[in-house]
């Protein structure tokens, strides 16, 4: 064992599949121990005091500083703010010691930004500004300075989910501080929140800035729902030109969508709820029309359909063919460029259902066939059960 040499002891723990066994390979000899603790130490999760999992804040302070070596090796760390300030200075302890860190979670479960010691907040700016940070995803926390969110903007990859900003400050001066600052780097947007946090953050990235936060944006996922002020379909205009890729979550598509010219987006995700009566909503072959005359390069449309399972299972209601994908598809002058059509169906509340998701599936597919018959024996259309979704913050990429 002593003989391996050591790159080809790496190449080994590196197709170790779970921690577990990776545990085991750190006890065979010396030269396994770095290679499976950088494995197992890659990606760590931290939680609050009250939480039930492990390990918490003081359990991660204590192990960063005993063996210091490890915090080299964390590139991805999700952590929970606490909600008693005892536990701040643990909190700045993890953050100050990962330096590699290339994708980071904060996960506030409503705490409020004061509650955080001085200390605690300023290493949550130090990792923000880390050079290796790629991707950072702020979820449910109060009182959010403006400053964080100046800071946030600099990340390649970034999203906020309820991320409520402290109403006593006035974002302008930083705003225009911020001007002078460097091209921006922001590629991926997330903001799939539909609540009262969303629309001032828009505001502030849809501002008249030199140059703006949504000039390099390539993908943007998205939530649509009424009544938001205009922030939703604001920001599908200000990222039009440049996007590539675009997700956008309608809910019931109640509404439509106003779907601006797109030259470079080569595919879109839409993400709708059926409701128990198994039928597409009004709005959705238009929908489906615009994302044709608007993205000449659409070369991948991915359909997800969220529905709850009834008992008995209904039958989907059928309303013909969508214009776009119906018999006339191979005359078609627009999605010239269509080669794959991927419809997701995806339960949630499985629990209870007696028949299974066999109907329920076997329906769907159905129904998708009889709605997009232009896509028969062409290849392109593919239809699939996915399973129940994980938590929002392990979905973020």
């Amino acid at each position: 064992m002593a003989c391996l040499p050591q790159e080809l002891v790496d190449a080994i723990i590196d197709r170790i599949p779970d921690k577990t066994s990776l545990k085991q390979c750190a006890l065979v000899a010396p030269s396994f121990l770095a290679p499976s603790q950088r494995r197992i130490f890659r990606s760590l999760s931290v939680y609050r005091g009250q939480s039930q999992r492990r390990p918490n804040l003081a359990a991660a302070s204590a192990l960063l500083t005993a063996s210091p070596h490890i915090a080299s090796y964390v590139r991805n760390l999700l952590v929970e703010l606490p909600n008693f300030i005892l536990e701040s200075p643990s909190l700045e302890t993890v953050l100050r010691a990962l330096r590699n860190l290339e994708r980071l979670v904060v996960s506030g479960k409503s705490v409020a930004w004061n509650n955080l010691e001085p200390g605690a907040r300023s290493a949550l700016f130090h990792s923000v500004a880390l050079p290796s940070l790629v991707r950072l995803h702020l979820v449910n926390v109060r009182d959010v300075p403006w400053a964080l969110i100046v800071a946030a903007t600099s990340i390649p990859v970034l999203s906020f989910y309820a991320i409520l900003m402290d109403q006593r400050e006035d974002p302008h001066p930083l705003i225009q501080h911020h001007e002078s600052s460097s091209s921006p780097r922001l590629r991926h947007l997330i903001l799939n929140d539909a609540g009262p946090s969303t629309p001032p953050i828009c505001d502030f990235l849809l501002q008249s800035m030199t140059p703006p936060h949504t000039s390099r944006i390539e993908r943007l996922e998205i939530r649509i729902v009424p009544f938001s002020g205009g922030y939703d379909q604001r920001l599908l205009a200000a990222c039009a030109s440049t996007l590539q890729y675009l997700v956008i979550d309608p809910g019931a598509l109640i509404q439509s969508i106003n779907i601006p010219h797109m030259p470079l987006v080569r595919g879109v995700e839409i993400n709708i709820f059926i409701d128990r009566n198994r039928r597409l909503p009004a709005l959705f072959p238009s929908t489906l029309s615009q994302l044709a005359s608007s993205m000449p390069l659409l070369e991948t449309i991915t359909l997800a359909f969220v529905v709850e399972p009834t008992h008995p299972e209904a039958a989907w209601s059928d309303a013909g063919p969508l214009p776009i994908l119906g018999l006339s598809f191979k005359d078609r002058m627009e999605l010239l460029h269509l080669r794959a059509v991927h419809c997701k169906l995806l339960q949630r509340n499985t629990f209870g259902t007696p028949e299974g998701p066999d109907t329920l599936f076997s329906r769907f597919v159905d129904a998708m066939e009889s709605r997009m018959p232009g896509l028969q024996d062409t290849g392109i259309l593919t239809c699939t059960l996915t399973e129940p979704q994980p938590r929002y913050v392990d979905r973020l990429p």
